[in-house]
C-alpha cells in the first residue's frame, strides 16, 4: 500500500530527528558534561538518606538573557508560555513564540531560539531537570497555513522539544489550559518517557483522570496557584494537600512564589509534601533583577536548613 506523502514526510521528520538526538547525546558524552548549579554562590548540599528532590521553577521566561539568568540564579526547571499566532496584524508567517499574553508587545524570543539557548546552557553544564510549557490559547495555531514542519503546530513543538532538550537530558511538561481538545489529544496519544502532561481538572472530576490523562500517574502532573498569595495563599494550600493525598498524580506543583514571600513558602514547604514551586515576578517575564530571584533564595535557604527532607533537584533525577 502507497502512504501519502504527509505520512512519508512525517516518517522521514521523526527519523531526522532520532539521528540529530543520537548525536547530540554522543557529543553531550564527548564533551563530559557535568551538573553544576548556575552561579558559583550556590552550592548542592549533601544529601540525607530519604530527602526527595525538589524543583525550583524559573516564571515566565520568555527570552535567551531570561534563560541564562535563572540558569545563574540556581533554577533547576524552567517555565514557558507558549502562543501559536502570527505576531501582529501585518506579519503573514505562523510561528510558535514564548509569549504570555499573545499582544502585540507581550512576545518574548521565537520558541526555537529559546530551546537552542536551553541546549547550549545544559551543554555548558547548566543543572536543568525540565521545561514546564504553559499552552497558551491551544488549538488557535492555524495547522496548515505554513505546514506543521515549520508553522506553529503543537506537532512542530513536540519536535523542537524533542531536537533541542530531550537528548541532553531536558525533559518536558506539556500544560494546557484545558483537558480536551485537538492539541492536548495530540500529545498525549505521543507522550514518550521524558514527557509529562499537566492536568487540568476539576477536583470532582478526578474519577476521570484515566480518560482524561496520561494512564501513567508518574506523567500526570498538578499545580495550584494564584499570581498574589497574600489573596489565596490558603485556597492553594488546600489545594495542594488535596492533591497529594490523593495520589493520582506523579508530581503537584505550586505557583507563585514571589520575593519577600518567605512566611508563606516556608510554611507550604513545611506543611505540605510539595514537589516544587513556580518563582518569581507575578506577572512579568524573568529577568536578573531580585523581584525575579528572590523567590529561589527563600527556596535555597530553606532547603539548606532541612536537608533531611528536601534537596534542590539535579538534571539527574528524572521527575516522572
Amino acid at each position: 500500500m502507497k502512504l501519502p506523502f504527509v505520512v512519508w514526510s512525517f516518517l522521514a521528520a521523526n527519523v531526522a530527528l532520532a539521528q540529530v538526538a543520537e548525536s547530540h547525546t554522543r557529543r553531550l558524552s564527548s564533551a563530559g558534561v557535568t551538573e553544576n548549579t548556575g552561579n558559583g554562590s550556590t552550592r548542592l548540599e549533601p544529601r540525607s538518606l530519604g530527602a526527595k528532590p525538589f524543583y525550583a521553577v524559573a516564571h515566565r521566561v520568555l527570552t535567551s538573557s531570561g534563560v541564562q539568568a535563572a540558569v545563574h540564579h540556581g533554577a533547576n526547571a524552567l517555565e514557558i508560555d507558549i502562543q501559536g499566532w502570527k505576531k501582529g496584524a501585518f506579519v503573514k508567517t505562523w510561528d510558535l513564540w514564548a509569549d504570555h499574553d499573545g499582544s502585540l508587545s507581550s512576545a518574548g524570543d521565537k520558541v526555537r531560539d529559546v530551546f537552542d539557548t536551553i541546549a547550549q546552557e545544559r551543554q555548558r553544564g547548566a543543572n536543568i531537570a525540565f521545561v514546564w510549557l504553559d499552552i497558551k490559547n491551544p488549538d488557535y495555531c492555524d495547522e496548515d497555513a505554513d505546514g506543521w514542519e515549520y508553522g506553529c503546530s503543537i506537532l512542530r513543538l513536540v519536535n523542537l522539544a524533542r531536537f533541542f532538550l530531550q537528548p541532553l537530558g531536558v525533559r518536558v511538561l506539556y500544560d494546557f489550559s484545558t483537558s480536551r481538545g485537538r492539541d492536548y489529544e495530540k500529545v498525549r496519544a505521543m507522550l514518550n518517557k521524558n514527557e509529562a502532561m499537566g492536568i487540568a481538572v476539576r477536583w470532582e472530576e478526578r474519577s476521570k483522570l484515566d480518560s482524561l490523562g496520561p494512564r501513567n500517574k508518574s506523567q500526570r502532573i498538578f499545580s495550584a496557584g494564584f499570581f498574589n498569595w497574600s489573596f489565596k495563599y490558603d485556597s492553594v494550600k488546600r489545594e495542594i494537600r488535596e492533591a497529594i493525598d490523593s495520589q493520582a498524580f506523579g508530581k503537584v506543583f505550586g505557583w507563585t512564589l514571589t520575593a519577600g514571600q518567605t512566611d508563606n513558602a516556608n510554611a507550604m514547604m513545611a506543611h505540605t509534601a510539595i514537589d516544587g514551586l513556580i518563582y518569581g515576578r507575578a506577572a512579568l517575564s524573568y529577568d536578573s533583577t531580585w523581584s525575579s530571584y528572590g523567590g529561589i533564595e527563600i527556596i535555597k535557604s530553606y532547603l539548606k536548613r532541612r536537608p533531611h527532607e528536601r534537596f534542590l533537584a539535579t538534571a539527574r533525577d528524572s521527575p516522572w
